[in-house]
C-alpha cells in the first residue's frame, strides 16, 4: 500500500512538472544589466556590445518596423585592430534586443532603453554605457515629412544617443522670421555652420568637419563600425590586448619562392623543396593566388636535410603560371634541391622550374655597421640566373609569412602604398655555386626586421621575397677556454716567480753559513 502511494506521488509530481516546463516564463528574459552594456569576454580578444530597447506606445506595425530597422543597424560585428594592424584584430559583436515594454517583466524594465512613438520630431536623452537606461522619442512614419529609409536612419541615429553618443553638426533654429539661434560644433571646425533654412522649415543642419558621412552628421548615411567603435571607445575597451590578441610574427629567415609552371603539357600538382641540414619549421605559407594554393603540406627530415612538401591535387596550376609558397627558420636556410614532382614516388619533373637563390642577412661587424645582404646560388645546375633588381624595406614589426608576397601594396612596386628602396646594382649573372655580399644602408639599430625583394630572369622571370633580423654586433667578449688560459698562465707566472724568490732565498742562506 506505502508502495503504491509512493508511486502516486510520483506520477502526480512528474505531471505537475510537466505542466510547469509548457507554461510561459515571463522571466525568462536574459536581460543584460543596462540599456547598453559592453563587456570583454575572458580571452580578452572579444568585446561583446549589448543594446537594449523597449518600445512603448506602439501599434504591431510600428514596432515590427522599429525592430526590422534597429536590428538592421546594430547587430553587426566590427574590429578593433591590433597595434601593428597587420597581426589581427579583436571582434566586436555587437547585438540588439527590441521588445514590446509590456512583455518585459518588472524586474527588467529599469535595464532597457524605453523607446515612445511620437508625432513629433524624434529626441532622446543620452545615455552612458554600461550606467543605467534612458529614454527616445521615435516619430512615425510621415509625421513630419519622412519615412522609410530616412526615418530608420533617423531611429538609428536616436539609439546612439541613447548609447552614448553626441550629435555631430551644427544646427540654425529659426524662432520668428528675425531670430536665427545657431547650434554650432563642438569644437568649432573651419566648415560654416551656412545651410540655409527651407521655405516652410524652421531648422537646418550641416555636418562638423570630419564628421561629413557620420551618421550623427546626417541622414544621407548608413550607421557604421565607427559609431560603434565610438561607443566602445566610452566604455574604455576600444582596445586589443598584444597578448594573446596580436601575436607577432615568429622572428626568423623568413623565404617566399617564386615557382613557375613551367612543364608544357602536364598541370603541376606537387612541388619539393629540400634544405641542408635539419630546420624547426615555424610557419608555411601555402601559396598565391589563393586559387592556386596547396592544400597539403609536410615535412620530412633525414640526418643531412629537411624536405617541404607542397601537394595540389585538387586545382592543380597549369602550364605557364606563377605561384608563391614560403617557410620560417630561425636561421637563414641553403636550398640542395628543389622541383616539380609526380604525383606517385615524387620523383623529379625536371621542366619545371624554381629559382634556387638563397639569401641571408649577414650580423653587423660594427656599431653603426652596414647590413650585408648574401645572395646564394647552390644547386648544381647549368642554368644561369639574372639579378635586375634589388629593393629593401625597414619596418617596426616582422611582416607575416602571407604577405611576403607581390600582392602586398607596400611591397608591389606598381602600387602606389609601395614603401621599398631601390638599390642601385648593375644586373648581377649568377652560376651554379656563386655567392655576393651587396651593402645595404648604414644603420645603427639591431633586432630589426628587414624584407627584401629581388627579381630577375633565367628561362623565365621571377620575383622573390625574404625577411631576416638584423642583429646587432657582438662584442669580443673571451671565452671561457680564453679566460682559463688567461688564468692558467696567470697562475703559472706567480707559481714560476715565488720558485725563483724562495731559490734566492735559499741561495742567500748558503752562502751566510
Amino acid at each position: 500500500m506505502k508502495k503504491y502511494t509512493n508511486f502516486k506521488i510520483a506520477v502526480v509530481f512528474s505531471i505537475v512538472a510537466l505542466f510547469a516546463l509548457l507554461l510561459p516564463i515571463s522571466s525568462a528574459i536574459a536581460a543584460e544589466a543596462h540599456g547598453t552594456t559592453i563587456v570583454r569576454d575572458a580571452d580578452g580578444c572579444t568585446v561583446r556590445m549589448t543594446v537594449q530597447i523597449a518600445v512603448d506606445i506602439a501599434t504591431q506595425a510600428e514596432f515590427d518596423d522599429v525592430k526590422t530597422s534597429l536590428e538592421a543597424c546594430f547587430n553587426r560585428t566590427c574590429e578593433i585592430p591590433c597595434e601593428n594592424p597587420e597581426h589581427g584584430h579583436c571582434d566586436v559583436i555587437c547585438t540588439i534586443d527590441v521588445r514590446k515594454l509590456a512583455d518585459i517583466p518588472d524586474a527588467d524594465k529599469p535595464k532597457y532603453h524605453i523607446v515612445s512613438m511620437t508625432n513629433d520630431i524624434s529626441s532622446a536623452v543620452p545615455g552612458t554605457p554600461n550606467s543605467g537606461r534612458s529614454t527616445s522619442d521615435f516619430e512615425r512614419a510621415n509625421s513630419n515629412g519622412i519615412s522609410g529609409t530616412l526615418l530608420h536612419r533617423a531611429w538609428c541615429h536616436e539609439v546612439l544617443h541613447l548609447c552614448g553618443l553626441e550629435d555631430k553638426y551644427c544646427d540654425l533654429r529659426r524662432g520668428d522670421p528675425d531670430n536665427i539661434e545657431v547650434l554650432p560644433c563642438d569644437p568649432p571646425g573651419p566648415i560654416p555652420c551656412d545651410c540655409e533654412i527651407a521655405d516652410g522649415a524652421n531648422r537646418c543642419t550641416k555636418p562638423c568637419t570630419g564628421f561629413e558621412n557620420d551618421a550623427m552628421a546626417t541622414l544621407s548615411v548608413d550607421m557604421s563600425c565607427d559609431n560603434v567603435i565610438a561607443i566602445v571607445e566610452l566604455a574604455g575597451l576600444n582596445s586589443c590586448p598584444v597578448d594573446p590578441c596580436c601575436p607577432i610574427p615568429e622572428e626568423g629567415s623568413s623565404t617566399n619562392k617564386d615557382i613557375y609552371q613551367g612543364m608544357l603539357e602536364d598541370w603541376g600538382t606537387n612541388i619539393e623543396i629540400v634544405l641542408f641540414g635539419q630546420h624547426p619549421i615555424l610557419n608555411h605559407f601555402d601559396g598565391s593566388p589563393p586559387q592556386w594554393g596547396f592544400q597539403t603540406f609536410e615535412i620530412l627530415t633525414s640526418e643531412y636535410s629537411t624536405s617541404l612538401r607542397w601537394s595540389n591535387p585538387y586545382s592543380p596550376i597549369p602550364p605557364g603560371n606563377t605561384v608563391h609558397v614560403g617557410w620560417v627558420t630561425p636561421t637563414a636556410t641553403t636550398i640542395m634541391d628543389a622541383g616539380w614532382r609526380d604525383d606517385i614516388l615524387w620523383d623529379p619533373i625536371w621542366d619545371g622550374t624554381i629559382f634556387e637563390i638563397g639569401h641571408e642577412i649577414l650580423p653587423l661587424t660594427e656599431s653603426p655597421g652596414y647590413p650585408t645582404l648574401r645572395l646564394t646560388y647552390g644547386i648544381p645546375t647549368t642554368q644561369p640566373v639574372w639579378i635586375t633588381e634589388l629593393y629593401y624595406l625597414l619596418w617596426d614589426y616582422p611582416f607575416p609569412l602571407d604577405l611576403l608576397k607581390p600582392e602586398n601594396p607596400f611591397l608591389d612596386p606598381t602600387s602606389p602604398e609601395f614603401a621599398m628602396t631601390p638599390i642601385a646594382i648593375e644586373p648581377i649573372e649568377m652560376f651554379p655555386g656563386d655567392a655576393i655580399d651587396i651593402e645595404i644602408v648604414e644603420l645603427s639599430l639591431s633586432g630589426q626586421p628587414i624584407v627584401i625583394r629581388f627579381s630577375g630572369s633565367g628561362n623565365n622571370s621571377y620575383v622573390e621575397y625574404g625577411q631576416h633580423i638584423i642583429t646587432a654586433p657582438t662584442a669580443d667578449v673571451p671565452t671561457l677556454s680564453e679566460w682559463g688560459m688567461m688564468l692558467m698562465g696567470l697562475l703559472l707566472l706567480v707559481i714560476g716567480t715565488v720558485a725563483v724568490v724562495r731559490r734566492r732565498r735559499r741561495k742567500a742562506v748558503l752562502n751566510e753559513a
